[in-house]
């Protein structure tokens, strides 16, 4: 099995071209070298990040690709490369129950202790990993906005995976991508399934969102705005919320910031990965939202 054992302090003083002391230091610092940014949401709150910057960014570049990359995801993670959403949602395709859940606040709520807990877990001696932990954590949890974010977040549900997992054997079937939990197989099964669920999340100190649930085969199954009752496909909604704001945006009524053209790029993208064919009849409507925003700019 991978593990981290040969993260010493000799290796990190390789890896990071730094000294022991200068690397103790920017941990003790690492809380002051954060900048407060926001991500911007289509039809919601901005999500607030946290950015690392300086060396301080150089580092857990380092870390993440040196360190943290070795260490192989669980099967049951779909947020990895060469899987993906569209390869999850497959598994979960024409089942007649399924369980969708997310965990409330993932990142805010993965504490040191659990960055730390997991890398002891993985070898790592723990001095070193409590320093490993100052240089990738702050305010108390993992920053959203720090590219060592999502691959601990795989770390630390590790075990998460194992023990629900361990619930889903015959017909059941368990994937997760980052915080969100999807679930399927037959009805009697699945009601026991979804008590162990909300029993297991609660045992490792966290939540799961109120929103989701258990689904019939009545009801319409979603995960990640795919809806999985037949082949996958996006879900009309998502592609509804997409086409309103770019009609907003592309006659004038709205002027898109550049973050928002980001956001909207990207959502183009994932529908593209799912339904090539509605992509494509939204994106005359991008380019033109888009134009209409950059004219609405030079003119102020």
């Amino acid at each position: 099995m991978p593990s981290l054992r040969w993260v010493t302090e000799r290796a990190l003083q390789r890896e990071l071209r730094l000294s022991w002391r200068k690397i103790v230091s920017l941990a003790d610092l690492a809380d002051d070298r954060y900048h407060e940014a926001e991500l911007p949401k289509l039809g919601g709150d901005p999500r607030p990040l946290l950015i690392p910057r300086g060396r301080l960014k150089q580092v857990q570049t380092i870390l993440r690709r040196k360190v943290f990359a070795t260490i192989p995801p669980h099967a049951a993670s779909f947020c990895v490369r060469g899987r993906g959403a569209v390869a999850a949602a497959e598994l979960h395709a024409w089942r007649e129950y399924f369980l969708h859940a997310d965990i409330k606040k993932f990142y805010p709520s993965v504490t040191p202790q659990h960055v730390t807990e997991a890398l002891v877990r993985l070898k790592m001696d723990r001095p070193v990993a409590e320093i490993v932990t100052r240089l990738v954590t702050t305010r108390g949890m993992l920053p959203q906005g720090a590219t060592t974010s999502p691959a601990l977040g795989e770390l630390v549900l590790f075990p998460l995976d194992h023990r629900i997992s361990g619930l889903a054997r015959g017909s059941i079937t368990y994937t997760r991508y980052a915080d969100d939990i999807a679930i399927s197989g037959g009805k009697k099964r699945m009601l026991w399934v979804q008590r162990r669920v909300v029993e297991i999340v609660e045992d490792f100190g966290w939540q799961l969102n109120s929103k989701g649930g258990l689904f019939g085969p009545d009801k319409q199954h979603i995960m990640l705005g795919i809806v999985v009752n037949g082949s996958p496909n996006v879900s009309r909604r998502y592609v509804d919320d997409v086409r309103r704001m770019l009609r907003l945006a592309a006659t004038g009524t709205v002027k898109l910031a550049e973050g928002q053209v980001r956001s909207l790029r990207g959502k183009l993208e994932w529908i593209a990965t799912v339904n090539p064919r509605r992509a494509a009849s939204l994106r005359p409507l991008f380019e033109e939202a888009v134009r209409r925003s950059s004219s609405l700019t030079a003119a102020d």
